[in-house]
């Protein structure tokens, strides 16, 4: 099922894909890019630095992320026994890690390449040889109903509420990790966390987070 159109998924249908994706099913990698997609964008985007996001496109480093975590996906280790919890939270620290790697090869005047594309931009042959190729999903989800309506409601919050969604959101950490990275209460923390989870499930009903919260 594509999450193309917000709509109300069943319960565990992430976790079942999961599973799936990690004992090789093509189809269900094929799903779990396509939604997990929207929330590294965002995470990815609040996260790049303005001088790398002059140089390279949010979705060149998701696709980046992607190409490189496929070969490992079955080694994905449950988060608190969530096996779909435990690729959100592997997934969001892959983003973090290649932002901070693509970062310091800037600061040290390197240039920013990428493996999978050629000297023209142009995607390079050959990567079905990961299992999926994973540049067409990232770029039709940049333009899906799910991207747009996300953005949006992370963009209407407040500096505060937005960074607590992503912490403990879309990062998956908790409530006493958010609290003493941004120097909050617990409480302030989990309000702040239900508050802006209330607002994406009157809007995007089929949201990651719903399921994962």
């Amino acid at each position: 099922m594509s999450p193309s159109k917000p709509h109300r998924s069943d319960p565990g249908q992430t976790s079942l894909h999961a599973r799936l994706a990690v004992s090789g099913s093509s189809e269900s990698l094929a799903w779990i890019v396509e939604h997990y997609t929207p929330y590294l964008r965002e995470q990815a985007a609040h996260r790049m630095p303005r001088a790398l996001s002059r140089v390279c496109d949010v979705e060149d480093v998701i696709n980046d992320v992607w190409v490189a975590v496929m070969p490992r996906i079955a080694s994905i280790d449950p988060h608190n026994a969530s096996l779909a919890r435990g690729l959100l939270k592997y997934l969001t620290t892959a983003v973090l890690n290649r932002i901070t790697t693509l970062s310091r090869k800037l600061a040290h005047g390197v240039h920013i390449h990428f493996e999978w594309k050629s000297g023209d931009g142009s995607i390079r042959d050959g990567l079905d040889n990961i299992k999926l190729d994973t540049t067409g999903i990232v770029t039709r989800t940049a333009r899906s109903e799910v991207s747009r309506v996300l953005h949006s409601i992370l963009e209407e919050m407040s500096p505060e509420d937005r960074e607590v969604m992503m912490l403990r959101g879309i990062e998956q950490h908790s409530n006493r990790e958010v609290a003493e990275l941004t120097g909050q209460t617990e409480d302030a923390v989990s309000k702040r966390f239900r508050r802006g989870l209330e607002k994406i499930r009157v809007r995007l009903p089929d949201s990651l987070l719903n399921e994962l919260t």
